[in-house]
């Protein structure tokens, strides 16, 4: 709500020059309206922010529509003083930093110290109520401090949180994120009660439609104004909005405030105090809201501190009304009596005193108020003393005054001859008259009833009246003058309803007079009885003559206001429609103005024909009669019709036709009201042809990006499958290095194609999933695979903990789901100079049929500030020009991913610290597989014992874990030295390590140097193995290793099983031999005794798929068009066939309907066909399997997806 703000507010040092700086912090999305009027004169349009989700202050509605109380009261500002406004819709925050524009104001917030820093208010315009709401179980509306028995709850981090952890600590409060939330839980009776804003709690309840559910307290907590501010050093602006706000005529805002706040009392009322405040003094009360209040702790029923140590009574209900209409705050002064207080006020060192009597003297230094409460003294006496008539018969006796009361002077001016005595406080009056210290003691009758009716005192007693009235005023200190005048109309708004409230509260009055007053008593009661008795039969004949001609009047006035509203609604139907009226048989017998005027006939032309001289021949004169059919039953007719007019050219109606009856309950005629919707028909025209056009446009450029990514796609399956090729050849060093730059840059190109080709799909909206059954362990080993080469060849640890992945099944888009994981870790390797990037994935929540999964991409690179990160989903966006001049991109991967995780029911987001690193995460659904993954066993290793060294605690604990899932004794150490420490301690213990998995890049000492530090001691080599792990392999390294005495060399991150079974060959367990063990040696390409037809016009890719196939030992055979493949079919027997879709004398498409239609003349018409083309727009695949095919590969084809296809069709030919 507006009262809760915890984010750093912009300070005052920024200024309010929209600077280029200060452009760049404003989110994107506000600076096109916001900057809308630059150019022109900054005084002909004012800037007006609200807040965004505001109910019911400030909104969006569905249909983008701004509303509420503050944006009407805004509009109600510009209309009345002239003055062009635009909005602005943000939240808070947001708000906050765009209100530091010059000619820019807020609609409407709390003033707080922290804005009083760096902003102006205007006047207030509004004041919002902190309330109580109830559940359905509490019938009786208590007080906060009461509430300590039931479970209440407030908004988290709002104002009422703080203000009532710190004023009513001994609450038990309990928090909830929104008020949708805690209306929620006030429902299901989770709590009993709710702090919150009223207008705000009504609105929500409202739309929730609880209306009447609820029990709401009359207690008001805190109330506080609302006013417009703006970023300081703008005098002009501040006085342009608080004149503009005087000028709007208070019944205007009130209709606005009952408008959208029916349930609470308008803060513009036209007997309110602040309407009748001026403008200097709405200006001074907005520069002090906080004042000390001197008081009387011991003078009930006036002023005391109740059992809480809480300022109660008359006095302090007046105070609080004050409080709430002026939203100030008056602070008690607590620990002195009212004379050490009042002696404090003369010194300046409080502000106001609540009740102090009136004085010549005191006024020459004193400000007073007017007074707001008067009431009688009296004399208290013993009843076994003497009886006091007046104050005459106390001369010579000691009367008791409480000090510094106004009645010691007066008294002493007119009876010299008593004795006074001053008292500390009215009780220690009382107490001493009990003693006989004094003889009589004078008060006000409400103070001494009160004492002695609290005290149960019984051997006091009231004897009389005394001539001095006690008038209540409160003083104000020098130098707070303007706050008198304002004390003074607060008091004068009050109803007489409202001051007799309070006194009723607390005056409970019983004068115990002497003999004389009961006398007068006895004679007035019976004359005065009689009087009433007068008066009521007077009153009552009275009341009913009136009643009978209240009546009278109140008949005639709803009689004329009738006729008012027919005359005003047909005034405005004439405004509008258009209108005829026929009788049975269609003959005009009326029309309106605006109908002569849309039809091009006069009156006279028209009254008398039939209503067909508008018909232009569109409609039949079946269409007609059933017309006239359906209204002669009784019923409404309505349609859009097309006349015409007297000129001959047609325009559109919307019309309603109703029948009319006569006195008899007849059928009369008709009435026609119509609107003229000629243009609305035209811009619908108009609209459906740019519809068209569009499409035709839209199918254009999707031809266009489907024949660009074929035509690139083709060239590119040669570069990146003859590189690979290429690859597996032997080269030298230099030209590897070649290579592979060929192929990284190959693939970069692919992966801008990638992105357009998305982003084509995302503006289409036919941005679709596929899913299929997939292992969540696969997935990540083989992105950890893909991404490996190019993180090392940066120098970077990639940590993708694929294995420690239980084999778990789900079904899902695993396509996308890598395409996500791909951007994420490629942006993370290209942005990270040193260090690792890691990925981590685990389930975050499950059900019976889904599964949400968690993922996370940690690196250790730039970071980003949180300006940044605002906008780096945002399409064609990066950090900064220098980020996209220094790493490259096209900004479209990020935005394609968060359209992929928003399309899997998922969320995206980033944790960044500039220069620390970053990590991204992103959730997605998947449905959860009956399909059982069979899971292998590891307990071949267990009687091993390996020391694992490797100086990154990433790396070290997930080979830990690797080794404890496969029950295998093992130690984890981080340098050379400690290794061979351990070494030695194991042989001195006689229980030697079988294998040191060693990692090549360590400080200190790396890999082999470590390897040559163990094979110089003769014990610590004797049976140990050694295994060899980098991120940085490059050719040449086996050789090297073979000759330094290594057993077996990986590079990273490691696959589980190649790990596994290359630690069981160096034991012995797989028959070992002498050569080196590789990643390549403990996995090859599966084989398949098969025979493939590859159907390919490009040489290139010829060449290509034979490359690639030649690998699975596969016999390959050649076809260049459709045509040609037919022909092998009907000769020769194959086992698969991969299509091209685009080629000449036949196509892919055409060849394979041809293979499947039942007169073919091929010998195996169900042979499986995979296409394998270079098109891989939205509904190439579904065209491809529409045509008869059984899968698809898209070019550029990676061995890894070929091997998947191969293995899914040729499983039973695999050797």
């Amino acid at each position: 709500m507006l009262s809760a703000e915890q984010s750093p507010e912009p300070s005052a040092e920024q200024g309010i020059e929209p600077s280029v700086e200060l452009r760049q912090k404003i989110p994107a999305k506000y600076k096109q309206e916001l900057f809308a009027g630059q150019g022109q004169d900054p005084s002909e349009v004012l800037t007006v922010v609200g807040l965004s989700e505001n109910l019911p202050f400030s909104f969006i509605l569905p249909d983008g529509t701004f509303s509420g109380l503050y944006i009407e009261f805004w509009k109600l500002w510009s209309k009345t003083n002239g003055v062009p406004i635009r909005f602005v819709m943000a939240p808070l925050q947001d708000s906050l930093e765009l209100i530091k524009q010059k000619n820019t104001i807020h609609s409407g917030l709390f003033r707080t110290d922290a804005r009083a820093e760096w902003a102006d208010f205007s006047l207030p315009i509004h004041n919002v109520q902190t309330g109580i709401i109830y559940n359905r179980s509490i019938s009786e509306k208590s007080k906060l401090r009461d509430l300590k028995y039931l479970v209440i709850s407030a908004q988290r981090n709002s104002y009422q949180e703080f203000y009532v952890r710190e004023k009513y600590p001994e609450i038990e409060l309990s928090t909830f994120s929104n008020l949708d939330e805690g209306i929620e839980q006030l429902v299901d009776n989770k709590i009993q009660a709710v702090i919150a804003e009223l207008p705000s709690a009504f609105a929500h309840i409202a739309k929730k439609g609880l209306s009447g559910v609820f029990t709401i307290s009359n207690e008001v907590i805190v109330s506080n104004n609302v006013f417009a501010l703006m970023a300081k050093g703008q005098p002009e602006l501040l006085a342009k909005v608080n004149a503009g706000i005087e000028n709007i005529p208070i019944n205007k805002i009130i209709d606005l405030e009952k408008k959208w706040q029916p349930r609470l009392k308008p803060f513009f009322e036209t007997e309110s105090t602040v309407s009748t405040l001026t403008g200097a003094e709405r200006k001074w009360l907005s520069q002090h809201a906080s004042f000390s209040l001197g008081i009387d702790s011991q003078w009930a029923p006036f002023e005391s501190l109740n059992e809480l140590g809480e300022h109660s009574g008359i006095t302090a209900d007046y105070i609080k009304y004050a409080e709430q209409e002026l939203n100030i705050d008056f602070t008690p002064t607590l620990g002195m009596t009212w004379y050490e207080g009042f002696e404090q006020f003369n010194q300046g060192k409080i502000d106001i005193m609540s009740a102090v009597f009136y004085t010549e003297e005191r006024a020459k230094t004193i400000n007073y108020t007017n007074a707001y409460f008067d009431i009688p003294s009296v004399l208290v006496i013993k009843k076994t003393a003497f009886y006091a008539e007046n104050l005459a018969s106390l001369g010579g006796k000691k009367l008791g005054i409480v000090e510094g009361y106004v009645f010691k002077n007066l008294i002493h001016q007119d009876h010299p001859t008593i004795n006074i005595v001053d008292v500390n406080s009215v009780e220690d009056g009382l107490r001493k008259l009990q003693s006989g210290e004094i003889d009589a003691f004078i008060d006000s009758i409400a103070v001494i009833n009160y004492e002695i009716n609290e005290n149960e005192i019984n051997d006091l007693v009231i004897t009389s009246f005394t001539p001095y009235t006690l008038e209540l005023n409160m003083a104000v200190r020098k130098g707070l003058e303007p706050l008198v005048s304002i004390l003074n109309k607060t008091f004068a708004a009050m109803t007489e309803k409202q001051k007799s409230a309070i006194a009723n509260n607390w005056l409970s009055i019983h004068v115990q007079s002497g003999t004389k007053l009961s006398t007068i008593i006895a004679w007035v009661l019976p004359i005065t009885s009689l009087l009433i008795l007068i008066i009521v039969i007077f009153f009552r004949m009275n009341k009913r003559l009136k009643v009978e001609i209240d009546a009278r009047v109140v008949n005639e006035q709803k009689r004329i206001t009738a006729q008012q509203d027919l005359a005003a609604q047909k005034t405005a139907m004439d405004q509008h429609s258009l209108v005829y009226v026929t009788d049975v048989n269609g003959i005009i017998t009326y029309v309106n103005n605006k109908f002569c005027a849309s039809s091009g006939y006069s009156r006279e032309e028209l009254i008398g024909q039939n209503h067909d001289i508008l018909n232009p021949s569109d409609h039949s004169k079946d269409y007609w009669r059933n017309m006239l059919l359906g209204v002669s039953k009784d019923e409404f007719w309505h349609d859009e019709v097309r006349n015409k007019a007297k000129n001959g050219q047609l325009y559109w109606v919307d019309t309603t036709i109703v029948p009319l009856y006569d006195n008899q309950q007849q059928l009369s005629g008709f009435t026609s009201i119509s609107t003229d919707i000629t243009h609305q028909k035209e811009i619908i025209a108009r609209l459906a042809e740019a519809k068209k056009q569009a499409e035709v446009a839209n199918e254009s450029k999707t031809n266009f990006l489907a024949n660009m990514s074929h035509e690139i796609r083709t060239p590119m399956n040669g570069v990146i499958g003859m590189t690979n090729l290429l690859l597996d050849t032997q080269l030298n060093p230099e030209q590897s290095g070649f290579a592979k730059t060929v192929r990284n840059s190959a693939e970069s190109l692919l992966s801008v194609i990638n992105d357009i080709l998305d982003y084509s799909k995302v503006e289409a909206g036919m941005l679709e999933l596929e899913p299929l059954e997939f292992d969540l362990s696969v997935l990540l080993h083989d992105l950890g695979s893909s991404l490996a080469f190019q993180a090392h060849n940066k120098g970077l640890e990639l940590i993708c903990p694929a294995n420690l992945m239980p084999s778990q099944s789900f079904i899902g888009d695993p396509g996308r789901i890598r395409q996500i994981l791909n951007n994420l870790v490629g942006n993370a390797i290209k942005f990270t100079e040193q260090g690792e990037v890691s990925v981590h994935c685990k389930v975050q929540g499950a059900s019976l049929n889904s599964t949400t999964l968690f993922f996370e991409v940690t690196d250790t690179g730039i970071g980003l500030s949180q300006e940044d990160q605002n906008k780096l989903f945002e399409r064609f966006s990066q950090a900064d020009g220098s980020t996209t001049r220094k790493y490259g991109g096209t900004g479209l991967g990020l935005s394609i991913s968060k359209q992929l995780v928003e399309l899997m029911g998922g969320k995206i987001g980033i944790n960044s610290v500039k220069g620390e690193g970053s990590t991204f995460w992103f959730t997605v659904n998947v449905a959860n597989s009956s399909k059982k993954l069979i899971t292998e066993s590891y307990d071949s290793l267990k009687d091993q014992k390996i020391l694992v060294v490797d100086d990154n605690l990433t790396n070290r604990t997930l080979l830990g874990l690797l080794l404890t899932k496969w029950k295998v004794e093992h130690t984890l150490v981080d340098s050379g030295p400690l290794a061979l420490e351990a070494l030695r301690q194991a042989v001195e213990k006689d229980v030697p390590y079988n294998i040191a998995i060693l990692d090549m890049q360590m400080p200190e000492m790396n890999g082999f140097q470590l390897a040559e530090k163990i094979k110089q001691d003769s014990r610590l080599c004797s049976d140990l193995s050694l295994m060899m792990l980098t991120s940085q392999g490059k050719r040449g390294d086996a050789t090297k290793l073979k000759a330094a005495g290594f057993s077996g060399y990986l590079n990273k991150p490691i696959d589980q099983s190649i790990l596994y079974n290359s630690l069981l060959t160096i034991t012995g367990v797989n028959s070992p031999d002498q050569s080196l063990i590789t990643a390549y040696s403990a996995r090859e390409y599966p084989k398949f005794k098969a025979r493939i037809l590859v159907v390919e016009d490009n040489p290139v890719n010829q060449k290509v798929a034979q490359g690639l196939l030649k690998k699975f030992g596969v016999q390959v055979d050649l076809a260049a068009n459709g045509q040609e493949a037919l022909h092998s079919l009907e000769h020769l027997p194959f086992d698969l066939v991969l299509m091209d879709c685009q080629m000449p004398v036949m196509d892919g498409y055409e060849a394979t309907q041809q293979i499947r239609l039942e007169d073919s003349k091929v010998l195996d018409r169900g042979i499986p066909i995979i296409a394998m083309t270079a098109n891989s727009m939205q509904g190439d695949k579904e065209k491809c399997l529409a045509a008869g095919m059984d899968d698809f590969i898209s070019k550029p084809v990676s061995p890894s997806k070929l091997q998947e296809a191969l293995t899914r069709w040729l499983s039973e030919f695999k050797s």
